[in-house]
């Protein structure tokens, strides 16, 4: 199996593990950064969403994915991990950090899918 499918994945999974650990295993900044949070949540899910698309799934589906999830994050937040409080800022962020990584997947390949055997130097046969 490609590192190409696989990775999207395994970059869920380590979203999962970072919103579920508990708040005291985070070293505290020595200034206070208004936002950082945000940002950070922000990143992890337009990571996220480039990832999803260079396996060639779709855009509305990738979108589906990234809001879901982070809505299930929250909600596990909320009602699962040990010493984490869910906030609908987190999910609003997470979403947009998600939308921003597909616009930048889509004006990076121009809205096209990769054709992957040009990329690869394969030639197709069109007899």
């Amino acid at each position: 199996m490609r590192i190409r499918v696989i990775l999207p994945w395994l970059w869920a999974g380590f979203i999962l593990v970072l919103v579920g650990l508990p708040g005291y295993r985070f070293p505290s900044m020595p200034v206070a950064v208004p936002g950082f949070d945000k940002l950070v949540h922000a990143s992890l899910f337009g990571i996220w969403a480039v990832l999803l698309r260079r396996t060639g799934i779709s855009f509305f589906l990738s979108a589906l994915l990234v809001v879901v999830y982070s809505g299930l994050t929250e909600l596990g937040q909320a009602y699962f991990f040990i010493q984490r409080t869910a906030d609908p800022f987190d999910h609003i962020a997470n979403s947009l950090g998600g939308g921003i990584g597909l616009w930048l997947s889509t004006i990076t390949t121009k809205g096209k899918p990769v054709d992957r055997d040009a990329r690869n130097g394969i030639q197709k046969n069109n007899s």
